[in-house]
């Protein structure tokens, strides 16, 4: 925030690494168990935006997994064929009992729950350990 207002660093900043060449492979969002304090006249900043920028497309990537809780079809849908024509399929879930995870991340944050580095606990912008481990574990 610059004079009560967002600064859209975030958008600049993926403005200019598009400019000198980087792919937007990913944009996910880290969504906080829990909020700071809110300004007056604004909803509470619950998430941070989170830019999977690579030169190429990434030689690797390791979705990662979560459980599912449901079981069943999903319903109906229609796939396009090779000479342009409509064909319905129902959409199953497979046996197994996990789905790739979805691009929004949710971590519990605040003091002591993120790090148990006692000097990261100092940083204003600390962001919970587990979250760069997902990250070098999906993108190695």
């Amino acid at each position: 925030m610059v004079n009560q207002s967002e600064t859209a660093e975030p958008f600049k900043q993926v403005l200019f690494f598009k400019e000198v060449g980087f792919l937007l492979w990913d944009t996910m969002i880290y969504k906080k168990s829990s909020t700071s304090f809110p300004s007056v006249g604004r909803y509470q900043q619950s998430f941070e935006y989170m830019f999977i920028f690579s030169r190429k497309v990434p030689k690797t990537f390791n979705p990662l997994l979560v459980e599912k809780n449901w079981k069943g079809s999903w319903g109906r849908t229609t796939r396009r064929q090779k000479d342009g024509s409509l064909e319905a399929q129902e959409i199953k879930a497979t046996d197994d009992n996990f789905k790739v995870r979805s691009n929004i991340w949710e971590y519990h944050n605040g003091y002591g729950f993120g790090s148990k580095d006692d000097i990261a606990l100092l940083h204003p912008g600390r962001f919970p350990d587990k979250l760069a481990e997902d990250h070098i574990l999906s993108w190695k």
